[in-house]
C-alpha cells in the first residue's frame, strides 16, 4: 500500500482485525467495519499514512407473525456512525470515538427512521386519525372556533381569548388558511377558502352537517400539514400514543413487506422496545388505543381474532411506495 509514495506496514486487512478489537472491546454490540480508506494525519510536522476505518451499526428486529407461527428476523443497516483511525506504520489506534457517542449517532439514525414511519403513516392515514374520538377533543377548540366563523361570519380576538383559547389557535388557523386575523382591529375573519369549501358542502346537506364536514376537513388537513406546531406549539400529545402505537404495527409490516398478524403481547413488547415506553399507564391503555384505533369509522388497525392485529390493506400499500425503510432493511 502507498500514499504520496510512502509504503505502509499495516494492510488494508489488518486494519479492519484493529478496528474490530476495539470496538468489541469499547463501543459495544451490533457494529461492525466498513471498507477502510487510506488517509494522512499529520505526525511531528509530517505527513503519515493512516487507515480511516468506519463504524458501521445494524438494529435488529425480531418478532413472530401469528398466523404462520414464523419468526421474523430482521436488520436495519444503519451505515456508518463512526469512525477509527489507525496509525498505517504501526497498527496503533491514533484516534477511538466513545461510547456514548457512537451508540448516540446508532440512536438517531433509528429515531429518524421512526419518525419517517410516524409522518408517513400520519400523511397517509390522516382521514382515519382525524376521526378518533381523543383528535375531536384535542382539538376542541378548533372546532368551537371554526364552528363561530361559519356561522356568524366574524367575531373580535378578545373573545377568543377571553373564552381562555391560546392565540396560538389562531395562529394554527391562519397556517391552515381557514381565518384571517387582523389584530388592529381585533377582528376574525373566515377566510375565502374556508367559505368555498363550506359553501360546497352546505349546497346538498343541511347548516350543522355542512359545518361539521367542513371542520372534519380541516382537521384532516391540520394533521396532515401542521401537526408539528400542534405538538410543539399547542403542546397537545394526545395524539402521540395513537401514532406511536399504530407505527409500530406499520414499521414492522413495511420491515418485512408484509401485512402481517400480530398478536397483541408482541405489538406491546415491540412498542415499548421502540419507544422506550414501559409506564404502567401506557401499559394499562395499550388495549384501548388498539380498540380506538380499530373502530369501523376509523379502522386504522384491524381486531382479526382475540388479542391478534393487522394493519388496514389500503394504509399500508399507500405507504409501501414511500416505504421509508427501503435500502435499510437486511433480512
Amino acid at each position: 500500500m502507498s500514499l504520496s509514495g510512502m509504503e505502509t506496514k499495516i494492510s488494508k486487512d489488518r486494519a479492519v482485525e484493529i478496528a474490530s478489537d476495539i470496538i468489541y472491546d469499547r463501543p459495544g454490540s451490533v457494529l461492525g467495519c466498513g471498507v477502510p480508506d487510506i488517509g494522512q494525519a499529520d505526525v511531528d510536522g509530517l505527513a503519515a499514512p493512516i487507515w480511516v476505518v468506519p463504524i458501521v451499526a445494524d438494529y435488529p428486529r425480531h418478532f413472530e407473525e401469528f398466523s404462520t407461527r414464523s419468526a421474523q428476523d430482521i436488520v436495519l443497516r444503519l451505515g456508518k456512525v463512526a469512525e477509527i483511525e489507525i496509525d498505517a506504520e504501526t497498527g496503533e489506534a491514533i484516534r477511538i470515538p466513545n461510547r456514548a457517542s457512537v451508540n448516540r449517532t446508532a440512536s438517531d439514525k433509528v429515531e429518524e427512521i421512526q419518525r419517517s414511519v410516524e409522518q408517513l403513516l400520519l400523511r397517509t392515514a390522516n382521514v382515519q386519525f382525524a376521526r378518533l374520538v381523543s383528535v375531536k377533543y384535542m382539538l376542541g377548540p378548533v372546532q368551537t372556533i371554526m364552528t363561530r366563523l361559519l356561522r356568524d361570519g366574524r367575531f373580535s380576538i378578545s373573545e377568543v381569548e377571553g373564552a381562555g383559547y391560546s392565540a396560538n389557535y389562531l395562529t394554527l388557523l391562519q397556517l391552515a388558511n381557514v381565518a384571517k386575523v387582523e389584530r388592529e382591529t381585533d377582528i376574525v375573519y373566515p377566510s375565502s377558502t374556508i367559505e368555498e369549501l363550506y359553501a360546497q358542502f352546505s349546497s346538498t346537506m343541511p347548516h350543522a352537517d355542512a359545518i361539521a364536514t367542513t371542520i372534519e376537513r380541516v382537521i384532516q388537513d391540520i394533521l396532515l400539514n401542521h401537526y408539528d406546531f400542534v405538538y410543539s406549539e399547542l403542546k397537545l400529545r394526545q395524539l402521540t400514543p395513537y401514532i406511536q402505537v399504530s407505527s409500530t404495527y406499520y414499521d414492522l409490516a413495511l420491515s418485512v413487506d408484509n401485512l402481517v398478524e400480530i398478536s397483541e403481547d408482541e405489538l406491546m413488547q415491540s412498542y415499548e422496545e421502540t419507544y422506550g415506553v414501559t409506564t404502567q399507564r401506557r401499559h394499562f391503555k395499550f388495549s384501548d388505543y388498539l380498540d380506538q384505533l380499530s373502530l369501523p369509522n376509523v379502522s386504522i388497525m384491524k381486531n382479526v381474532s382475540e388479542k391478534v392485529w393487522r394493519g388496514n390493506d389500503e394504509i399500508f400499500h399507500g405507504m409501501q411506495s414511500s416505504n421509508p425503510l427501503k435500502g435499510f432493511v437486511s433480512p
